[in-house]
C-alpha cells in the first residue's frame, strides 16, 4: 500500500499452515490513466467467479471486463451480468465494491502478475475487499455482505413456458390447451408482446387482450402464473405504434420530461440511448430518483391488481455516456453497470416479495431482487456448452436462481438431438424455460423453413423436425421436474440461508481436489444430486468425473465410490444424474409415473 486514497479491507488472515506459502504478495495501488490499478503476484492457477461467463469457468490467463454488455448471441467474453468477484483455489478472494467498469488481469503476461484496474477516473475510489477462506466460505461470505438472494415461491421451480410470437389472447390460450392435451406441465407463463408497445404499462388496446383479469384468473385455475415482460425504456414516439397508445405514450413522455424523471446529460439535456442500439433514442427514467419511481410505477399498479405474478424484467445495459448525472448523484461512469441495479431494486421493491422478477441483466448483489436467465443465444451446440459455462460461473459469483433458453433463442430451429439435450440439461437447472424470438427477428433470413413459427414449444420442435422422440420425451422430462419440486424448493431455502447456490461447482464442495477444481462441464444440484450434461453432438453418453463418496446412478442404480472416472450412457432426452451416498431426494409422488426412478428418495437401490 502506498496512501489512504486507495480503500483497501482486509476480512480475516490466511491459512498459516508452515508447509503454504502466502496466496499473494506485494498487493501495492497506483494511479492509472483510467482510474486506480492495484497489482499484485501470485501462484494461483484457477480463477473462478466474475460474475456470468459464457467462455469459461476458470479465466485463469485471461483479460476480463467486469461491466454490463448487452451482446445479441455469441457474447464471446462479454457479460449481461458480469460481479466484480473473484475467488482462486489458493483460499482468498477479491471484490471492488461499487459500480465502476473493473478490468481483471489473471496472469495474461505474466502468468503469477494479477491486476485489478478500476475504471473509476478522478472519481473517488471504491474499495478492494480481500477475503481469505474456502471456496465455499468465500462465496457465501460474498453473498452475504452483498445480500442474500431472493427465496422463489415454489411454482417458479416448474417449467416455464413462452414465445414473442404469442400477441393475442387467442394464441396464448391455444397453446395452453395443446400443452395440456399432451400432458406437458407447466407453472408459469411469460408474455412479452402484450403490451401497447410504447410505454410497456398498458394492454394493447387493439381488441387482442379482452378482460386480461379474467385470462389471468383462468390461467391460475389452470396451474399457470403469469410474467410480463418490461423494458426500461420511454419509447421515442417515432417509434410508437400510431393511435391511441401512441397519444398515450406522448402524454407520458411529455410529463417525464417536465418533471424531470428522466436521465439527463452533465448540460441538464434528456439523454437518450445511441443509435444503432437497442432502443436507440429512447430516453430512459432515472430509478435513482424516488419520485421518478413513483411516477413509474403509478402507471403498472393495475397489472399487480390483475393478478400479474411478476415481471420479466429485460435490458437494462442502456447507460453509455460517463457524463450523465443521476439523482442520487452518481455519474454515467458509475450508472454503466449501476443502472442495472438501481432499475432491479426498484421493480422489486414495487412488485413485493409475493410476486417475482426474472431479468436478464445484473450486478453484485441484484440477485437479493431476481431470478436470472441467461439471455440471447443461438440454437448451436457451441451456445449450449457455453450456457453451461454460463450457468457454473454465475453460481460462483452469487447468481443463484439462473436458466437459459431451451434449444436455444434464436436463428433456425434446433435439430430434435440438440433440443433434446439441452431439454434434459433444463430439468436439472435451478429454473427450466423455453422460450424464443419472433421468427421476424434478427435472423428472420433463415427462418424460411420454420413455417412462421418459431416456437421453441415440444409440440412445435416435434412437428417441425418430423422426430417421434421429441413430444413423448419432453412429456417425461418436465413430469421429472415437476417430481422434483419439492426437493429443489429444499435447495432454495437452504441457498437463501447459506449463500451458497443451487447450480454448484465441484470446487465448494470437494476444496482439497484439485480433479474437481478442473472439472468445468458438471456440478450438484443441491447437497445432493450430481449432474453430468451431455453437450456435444453425436454423444450417446459421456465420461464423468466422481469425486469422493458413493454415487448411485438415477437411471439403473449403479453404485460408484470415488474418486474415480467413468463412462456413463446418456441417449437423447436424457442427462446422467447421480444421488450422494445415502441422501434423501423429497419427490411429488404424483408426477411419478413410471418415468422417475424411485430410488431418488433414498435408501438402496
Amino acid at each position: 500500500m502506498t496512501d489512504s486514497f486507495f480503500p483497501l479491507r482486509i476480512e480475516g488472515a490466511p491459512d498459516g499452515a508452515p508447509d503454504r506459502p502466502p496466496p499473494f504478495s506485494g498487493l501495492e495501488a497506483a494511479r492509472s490513466p483510467g482510474g486506480i490499478r492495484w497489482t499484485f503476484r501470485t501462484a494461483a492457477r484457477r480463477v473462478f467467479g466474475l460474475g456470468e461467463r459464457f467462455d469459461a469457468v476458470d479465466q485463469k490467463g485471461r483479460v476480463v471486463e467486469a461491466v454490463v454488455e448487452e451482446k445479441f448471441t455469441e457474447q464471446g467474453p462479454l457479460s449481461y451480468y458480469p460481479v466484480p468477484f473473484f475467488f482462486t483455489e489458493l483460499g482468498f478472494s477479491m471484490e471492488v465494491e461499487g459500480s465502476y467498469p473493473v478490468v481483471f488481469d489473471f496472469g495474461a503476461a505474466e502468468a503469477d502478475l494479477f491486476t485489478v484496474d478500476i475504471r473509476c477516473g478522478d472519481e473517488e475510489p471504491p474499495a478492494l475487499v480481500v477475503r481469505f477462506g474456502s471456496p465455499a466460505a468465500l462465496v457465501a461470505s460474498f453473498v452475504r455482505s452483498t445480500g442474500l438472494p431472493c427465496l422463489p415461491p415454489q411454482w417458479t421451480l416448474g417449467p416455464w413456458i413462452s414465445a414473442n410470437r404469442w400477441n393475442s389472447r387467442a394464441i396464448l390460450m391455444e397453446q395452453v390447451d395443446r400443452m395440456e392435451e399432451l400432458g406437458i406441465p407447466a407453472t408459469v407463463v411469460v408474455l412479452e408482446a402484450w403490451s401497447d408497445e410504447g410505454g410497456f404499462f398498458a394492454w394493447n388496446d387493439g381488441g387482442l387482450w379482452p378482460d386480461p383479469a379474467g385470462m389471468i384468473a383462468e390461467l391460475g385455475r389452470r396451474g399457470l402464473r403469469l410474467v410480463l415482460w418490461q423494458v426500461p425504456v420511454c419509447k421515442r414516439l417515432a417509434d410508437c405504434p400510431e393511435g391511441a397508445a401512441s397519444e398515450r405514450e406522448g402524454r407520458a413522455l411529455a410529463e417525464a420530461e417536465a418533471e424531470g424523471y428522466l436521465v439527463r446529460r452533465a448540460d441538464g439535456s434528456v439523454y437518450a440511448i445511441p443509435e444503432g442500439r437497442w432502443f436507440g433514442g429512447s430516453p430512459i427514467p432515472d430509478f435513482t430518483d424516488p419520485a421518478a419511481c413513483d411516477w413509474y410505477f403509478s402507471k403498472r399498479r393495475h397489472l399487480l391488481d390483475q393478478g400479474v405474478a411478476g415481471f420479466k424484467t429485460d435490458g437494462g445495459e442502456f447507460v453509455h455516456d460517463d457524463s450523465l448525472r443521476f439523482h442520487d448523484g452518481r455519474t454515467g461512469r458509475a450508472m454503466r453497470s449501476g443502472y442495472t441495479a438501481s432499475y432491479l431494486e426498484a421493480y422489486g421493491r414495487f412488485a413485493g416479495a409475493d410476486r417475482v422478477l426474472f431479468s436478464r441483466a445484473g450486478w453484485t448483489g441484484s440477485g437479493r431482487w431476481s431470478l436470472h436467465w441467461a439471455g440471447d443465444q443461438k440454437s448451436s451446440w457451441p451456445e449450449l456448452r457455453a450456457q453451461l459455462a454460463a450457468g457454473l460461473s454465475a453460481g460462483l459469483s452469487g447468481i443463484a436462481f439462473w436458466t437459459f433458453d431451451i434449444g436455444g433463442f434464436a436463428g433456425a430451429l434446433p435439430d430434435a438431438e440438440l433440443y433434446l439435450r439441452s431439454f434434459a440439461f433444463a430439468v436439472f437447472a435451478p429454473l427450466m424455460q423455453w422460450h424464443s424470438e419472433p421468427v421476424y427477428g434478427q435472423f428472420a433470413d433463415i427462418m424460411k423453413g420454420s413455417g412462421g413459427i418459431n416456437d421453441r414449444s415440444p409440440w412445435n420442435i416435434g412437428t417441425a423436425t418430423g422426430d417421434g422422440r421429441v413430444v413423448p420425451a419432453c412429456r417425461a422430462l418436465s413430469r421429472l421436474r415437476m417430481a422434483l419440486l419439492p426437493y429443489l424448493a429444499l435447495c432454495a431455502r437452504r441457498t437463501v440461508a447459506t449463500g451458497l447456490p443451487v447450480m454448484r461447482h465441484l470446487v465448494l464442495d470437494f476444496p482439497d481436489d484439485p480433479r474437481a477444481a478442473a472439472v468445468c462441464d458438471e456440478y450438484l444440484l443441491g447437497d445432493s444430486l450430481l449432474v453430468a450434461p451431455v453437450v456435444e453432438r453425436g454423444a450417446t453418453g459421456r465420461s464423468v468425473y466422481f469425486p469422493t463418496g458413493r454415487w448411485i446412478d438415477i437411471s439403473d442404480g449403479t453404485v460408484l465410490e470415488g474418486p474415480c472416472d467413468g463412462l456413463v450412457e446418456a441417449p437423447p432426452g436424457t442427462v446422467p444424474v447421480f444421488r450422494r451416498g445415502d441422501a434423501k431426494v423429497s419427490l411429488d409422488e404424483a408426477w411419478i409415473d413410471g418415468t422417475t426412478p424411485r430410488f431418488l428418495s433414498g435408501g438402496e437401490a
